[in-house]
């Protein structure tokens, strides 16, 4: 018999079958996610979307941290994760993004969908262990198209 955790993550998984991820951290946030919740929508699949999580919510060795946590809760069981790496926002850099530490540890059954702006420095990326290739948008408009192509419901 399992514990009310067991049960928990169990039902967040089966409802991640549903659930498209998308995280940005980009000054110019709102027109990406409205092309991406437009798309996932209209495909009857759940847009769940995170804008300016940055590093700084990565808690300490020994500590927790509830934004983290949240993010994790609804990055991890989502079969279709897009991510979105652009130019940083002032005063940051290309690595102060949440998701970065994470993208080694996506499931190898899950569809990861890594966009990035003409300029970003892919070698970022590979220093966080992504070994795939990203899709280069230089616009939402352009990111919407993709998106049409490359999430199947």
């Amino acid at each position: 018999m399992g514990s009310k955790d067991d049960e928990y993550f169990l039902k967040r998984y089966e409802e991640g079958k549903n659930d498209v991820f998308f995280g940005i951290n980009s000054p110019t946030d709102a027109p990406w996610i409205e092309s991406f919740v437009r798309v996932v929508r209209e495909l009857g699949l759940r847009p769940v979307f995170y804008s300016g999580a940055s590093r700084s919510v990565l808690p300490e060795a020994g500590n927790s941290n509830t934004m983290n946590d949240e993010l994790c809760d609804d990055f991890y069981p989502a079969k279709t994760k897009v991510l979105y790496f652009g130019k940083p926002k002032d005063g940051t850099g290309y690595e102060d993004h949440w998701v970065l530490g994470n993208l080694k540890k996506v499931n190898s059954e899950h569809k990861l969908l890594v966009y990035v702006s003409p300029d970003y420095p892919v070698e970022v990326l590979r220093r966080y262990g992504f070994e795939g290739d990203p899709i280069a948008v230089t616009s939402p408009a352009q990111f919407e198209q993709s998106l049409r192509q490359e999430i199947k419901p």
